[in-house]
């Protein structure tokens, strides 16, 4: 169903409240740089990537590190920031 649908009229309100507290129940945002190990480095230049793609690759190797959790087997990946960053 299309967002703009008729049926959805004052379904989809968003509020600055909700969106705040949900921003607080996440904790603070990250700033700092996540370094690869040697050994991820050299796995990631082994692979058979043309250089272009390489960093694209180092890239994702780093969010995936750096927003792994413990508990969990797969990181969320923000699809739209790749694609906004890298075109």
């Amino acid at each position: 169903m299309p967002i703009f649908a008729r049926s959805t009229k004052g379904a989809w309100t968003i509020r600055i409240d909700d969106v705040l507290s949900s921003a607080l129940e996440e904790g603070a945002l990250r700033t700092g740089e996540y370094v690869l190990s040697d050994e991820i480095k050299q796995k990631l230049a082994a692979l058979d990537n043309p250089d272009k793609l390489r960093r694209y690759a180092e890239d994702m190797a780093s969010f995936y590190y750096a927003n792994k959790q413990d508990d969990c087997e797969y990181v969320l990946f923000p699809v739209a920031n790749f694609n906004a960053c890298y075109g």
